[in-house]
């Protein structure tokens, strides 16, 4: 957040890294996933929300990964986010096999699936993500208008596909519509980019839910565990 501004975001007024310590204005509007919406008003928070991150998604890098304060690359960065997602995966299915939070028939479909998907992601752009995009971290007024973006904690370098595939196992999964009100504002992915999103959907269920096993997340590891499983019974 440091390195970036624009329309929605709050501004940093201070900040340091011992302790950790952010100072930034206050924005309007209500926590969007609990304020209760007409269709109509949902739509077009969706709507107005795929027209923010394509904005946010214009800025482009030469490498991806986490930023220091002062722009400069972070521990952990690559030029090529092949590199970067297969080692995170596979770290990821060894600690799931290891402490039996992965069975074989899951860890075989994951390995497969990410093996069939990954290419999709050579060569790709990269581009500033917020990497924690949904409704809990929009601020909104009850006519559906998104008056604020929060929390960038974990904004990075990264692929776009990776701010656009958590909503498919919660709000596109719960609400097919919300699809089209988000990607018309957004822009229709083309092929290429629907694999990168199922490809980032798919690490996601499997770090996401070893981690949060490892850390004492269960409900958050069970939304994990349902997105893989409904990744096994779309294949």
């Amino acid at each position: 957040m440091t390195r970036w501004s624009g329309p929605l975001m709050p501004k940093v007024l201070a900040c340091r890294q011992e302790p950790s310590t952010v100072v930034i204005t206050e924005m309007p509007g209500v926590d969007a996933e609990s304020v209760e919406l007409s269709a109509a008003a949902e739509s077009r928070l969706w709507s107005e929300a795929g027209t923010w991150l394509r904005a946010f998604h214009t800025r482009t890098n030469d490498w991806i990964g986490e930023i220091n304060l002062d722009g400069t690359p972070g521990k952990r960065t690559t030029t090529d986010p092949t590199e970067l997602v297969r080692a995170g995966f596979g770290n990821r299915i060894r600690d799931g096999r290891d402490r039996g939070v992965l069975d074989e028939a899951e860890i075989r479909f994951a390995e497969t699936q990410l093996a069939a998907g990954i290419e999709s992601l050579t060569g790709a752009s990269i581009h500033s993500i917020h990497r924690d995009y949904h409704p809990r971290n929009w601020l909104a007024d009850r006519e559906g208008r998104l008056t604020a973006v929060i929390d960038f904690e974990h904004a990075r370098w990264d692929i776009a596909a990776a701010d656009l595939n958590r909503p498919w196992d919660k709000e596109f999964h719960r609400n097919p519509r919300l699809v089209d009100a988000f990607y018309e504002a957004y822009g229709r992915p083309d092929e290429r980019f629907m694999a990168q999103s199922q490809t980032m959907r798919l690490y996601n269920a499997v770090t996401g839910l070893v981690w949060a096993l490892e850390v004492g997340e269960p409900e958050f590891a069970e939304f994990n565990r349902r997105a893989l499983h409904r990744l096994m019974g779309a294949s």
